[in-house]
């Protein structure tokens, strides 16, 4: 294989590209037109970074885009002329490199089930699944971290926080003796609430477990609000801490629901993951929970396809949320 240069796309090369895409690629390729006048126009769009990777001819072999390239997590598109000759491994390591300059941290890409060799091609680049696309296409995340430094816990929080109908309540961080506490606030969700909590088991064991170990756990950081008696009014954390798109999840008991809580809890988790520098989170949520959707799109998230699971699957640039 012929070594290849990356340049920046402009409407002649693409056109000269997509000409010599073979018949199956240009089937597959459906993120924009190619007639003449689109070419020009999205070469002219700055808000994604169009890139085209020309062998020692000056011929165009490959061709990506990186949608959003201002956002934290970009999405990947890729297309290669000649599939099988290596051009699309080589333009993949190029691009990445390209991401790691815009100081990315991570990429992600969607594929057709029945796309093997994207797939393939994909997953040898560190691309692994995290779902699905609303076309139910693969959603794929990578990391682009080089021997990333492990992030330590920040320091323990502990504060007042007063609910709209007066009563103060103490924000925390989670104990090695919540056990039981958080025991009761899951179980006095009704069977709903229960089932709208995913991220994790919610059996007495479990969660007694789940705070004995969490001061020494450095991939997640997990904080309560107690009210006076003690109770649980909230329960919010992040989890996956050491990747480069952590998780997040929250829940706000039945008696404290129409405070303002579930907000603050996701406004401070926000402002905590910044503080460990990160610029993106993810969550997951019911198909049918739209009260907690609403709050979620309010907030800064956008619904970028569904888990395994079924439900939807959203990510929050944090340098667009106050």
């Amino acid at each position: 294989m012929q070594e290849i240069t990356l340049k920046t796309a402009d409407a002649e090369l693409l056109g000269t590209f997509f000409k010599n895409l073979g018949a199956e690629a240009l089937a597959r390729f459906t993120p924009h037109s190619i007639s003449p006048a689109a070419l020009r126009e999205v070469c002219t769009d700055p808000s994604d970074a169009r890139l085209v990777a020309v062998d020692a001819d000056g011929v165009p072999v490959a061709y990506a885009v990186l949608r959003e390239i201002a956002r934290p997590v970009p999405e990947l598109l890729i297309a290669a002329a000649e599939p099988g000759c290596g051009y699309g491994t080589r333009m993949l390591e190029l691009v990445k490199a390209y991401a790691r300059e815009q100081n990315k941290t991570a990429l992600r890409a969607s594929v057709e089930p029945d796309n093997m060799r994207a797939h393939r091609l994909l997953g040898h680049h560190g691309f692994t699944q995290i779902g699905f696309t609303g076309g139910m296409n693969l959603l794929l995340l990578c990391d682009l971290r080089e021997n990333p430094t492990p992030r330590g816990k920040l320091p323990e929080v502990s504060r007042e926080y007063v609910l709209r109908t007066g009563n103060r309540c103490i924000f925390r961080s989670l104990c090695a003796d919540d056990g039981e506490r958080l025991d009761a606030f899951f179980r006095q969700l009704d069977k709903k609430g229960r089932a709208f909590f995913t991220p994790h088991d919610l059996t007495r064991p479990f969660l007694e477990t789940l705070c004995r170990d969490t001061a020494a756990d450095i991939n997640a950081d997990r904080f309560i609000v107690t009210d006076t008696d003690g109770r649980i009014a909230g329960y919010v954390f992040l989890s996956a801490l050491q990747s480069p798109l952590p998780s997040m999840g929250i829940g706000t008991a039945e008696w404290a629901r129409g405070e303002g809580l579930g907000r603050e809890m996701l406004r401070f988790i926000q402002n905590r993951a910044r503080a460990y520098g990160l610029h993106a989170m993810r969550l997951s949520t019911h198909l049918t929970n739209y009260t907690a959707q609403k709050l979620y799109k309010t907030s800064g998230f956008e619904v970028i396809g569904t888990t395994s699971f079924g439900e939807l699957l959203m990510l929050c640039d944090l340098g667009r949320v106050d």
